[in-house]
């Protein structure tokens, strides 16, 4: 609480202080594989502008749609789907890490992952570490 209230404190001065972090993970050429999602049968690629319409339109992510528009335009959604239905979901930007707070080119290797989201329903079933390991594995 101490911290807290010193930031704003601070902020209230015109000083604003936001913490942040970036972590560099990867897949060891050893790593074992993902273990499966608790979900049959399920397929992940990147999703189409008509999937992402669909997604617009779930109440639980009501401000998506503009959300979305106040990235850059090389950024990709890579998405979970279950029978046909985008459950689960990750946005990624293959050129730029470009957060609010830091912005500089990534190596050919490289993605900046943000924004990832499991459909209440699903939650609980192993979908977003099995969504990133297949998205660490496409790029």
């Amino acid at each position: 609480m101490f911290w807290l209230s010193l930031l704003h404190l601070l902020e209230k001065m015109g000083v604003k202080i936001v913490p942040y972090y970036i972590t560099r993970e990867y897949l060891h050429a050893d790593a074992k594989s993902c273990p499966e999602p608790g979900l049959k049968p399920v397929d992940c690629s990147f999703l189409s502008q008509s999937e992402l319409e669909t997604l617009y339109a779930v109440p639980a992510l009501n401000g998506l749609r503009a959300e979305m528009q106040t990235w850059k335009d090389d950024c990709l959604c890579f998405g979970l789907r279950h029978n046909e239905e985008t459950v689960a979901y990750v946005w990624c930007n293959l050129k730029r890490c470009n957060s609010n707070l830091i912005d500089f080119p990534l190596e050919p290797d490289e993605a900046y992952i943000f924004r990832a989201r499991t459909l209440h329903a699903y939650r609980g079933r192993n979908l977003a570490p099995f969504l990133r390991y297949q998205l660490y594995k496409r790029i």
